[in-house]
């Protein structure tokens, strides 16, 4: 009787150790996913900041551009 106990245990336990493993395996793969969509989220975001810097860069210089138009028109007080 205690020999079925213990085969009977014993598969219990190897039946956990398939399962964890199983789970482990599906877990790197929805990791690996995880990391590669960051990845591209990433990408994308330094993208974005470099069209607001050049954004930034053209609104300055239509600042500029505007001032002199002022100054010519004598719209403002130097």
């Amino acid at each position: 009787m205690t020999e079925n106990v213990e085969n009977l245990v014993l598969r219990q336990l190897i039946d956990m150790r398939n399962d964890f493993a199983a789970l482990r395996n599906e877990m790197k793969i929805e990791f690996t996913d995880v990391k590669s969509r960051l990845s591209g989220i990433e990408h994308q975001l330094a993208g974005l900041h470099a069209d607001m810097a050049g954004v930034q860069v053209r609104l300055d210089r239509h600042d500029d551009r505007l001032a002199r138009i002022d100054r010519r028109l004598e719209l403002v007080s130097v």
